[in-house]
């Protein structure tokens, strides 16, 4: 009904109505053949949207939202595809590259929130996250450590608002540390602001309470805790972190992961993370 309501009025739609509806065509499950072929109908009449052409305009979250909605569908658009593919991923490159220098930048914590602000970005959608989290060389977390995640998850009810399990292994100072933890997603005022280095961006609202900033911030702190001595530096420390998330990371818990490698340089990070169409990425 919505998109036979759509077809006439293609000429009023803008970036975000057609990015919305299209993901919301494609995100729909079919059950058959006949469903299928008129899917690809709808998805082959909404492509026409004149706000669809040229696509060299579209950039930040409505190029994302775009990328996100036809990767689902990308055989039954294939023209369209190849031109969104082709955009975005020139946008992903551009963004690893100031995520990389992440670390330099987040020294002018103001000038590194415009930065970010300005990719107009929210975050790189669940069909991409993965793929960038690759860009900045974090693996994906092993299945073992997901599975005792998801447990400790369920075990503790933590299934409102977005969620992080998290362990460390480290050595500092040639001692090990060895630590587990469970974090939720809460106000910005109930977070730890900036008394430790890593710098959250508002991205549309405060995310200094995000679930996964606060589990590297306890990592930090616990550094901090095993009484570094004067002379050396946290980029001495080795070991690993392994994170698991119940939402794709935003764009500013990506950043706080980038600034995290450039703070501890010999730390492996290990990331995972599940998604539910329809789920929030809030509190």
């Amino acid at each position: 009904m919505i998109a036979d309501a759509a077809g006439p009025r293609l000429a009023e739609f803008n970036e975000l109505w057609i990015g919305s509806i299209l993901w919301s065509i494609a995100s729909c499950p079919v059950n058959d053949a006949e469903e299928d072929a008129e899917r690809k109908r709808y998805l082959v009449a909404l492509s026409r949207a004149p706000v669809l052409h040229p696509l060299g305009q579209w950039k930040g979250h409505k190029l994302c939202l775009l990328a996100n909605a036809l990767f689902q569908v990308q055989d039954e658009v294939p023209e369209m595809w190849h031109q969104v593919k082709t955009c975005w991923t020139q946008e992903l490159l551009a963004l690893a590259e100031l995520l990389r220098s992440a670390a330099l930048e987040a020294a002018d914590p103001q000038r590194y929130r415009l930065r970010v602000q300005a990719t107009e970005l929210f975050h790189v959608g669940p069909f991409y996250t993965r793929q960038f989290l690759e860009l900045l060389q974090i693996k994906e977390a092993s299945h073992e450590f997901v599975t005792s995640a998801r447990l400790h998850l369920q075990e503790r009810e933590a299934s409102r608002g977005v969620a992080c399990f998290a362990s460390f292994d480290v050595m500092v100072n040639g001692t090990k540390v060895v630590k587990e933890g469970l974090f939720l997603t809460s106000p910005a005022s109930d977070a730890c602001g900036d008394q430790l280095p890593l710098v959250s961006v508002a991205l549309n609202h405060d995310r200094s309470g995000h679930a996964e900033l606060k589990a590297m911030q306890w990592l930090l702190q616990n550094l901090r805790e095993a009484s570094v001595p004067a002379g050396k530096s946290l980029r001495e420390v080795s070991g690993h972190m392994s994170l698991h998330v119940t939402h794709h990371p935003c764009l500013s818990c990506l950043g706080a992961l980038a600034q995290l490698q450039g703070i501890l340089p010999q730390l492996q990070l290990y990331v995972s993370f599940d998604w539910t169409p329809g789920a929030a990425r809030g509190a």
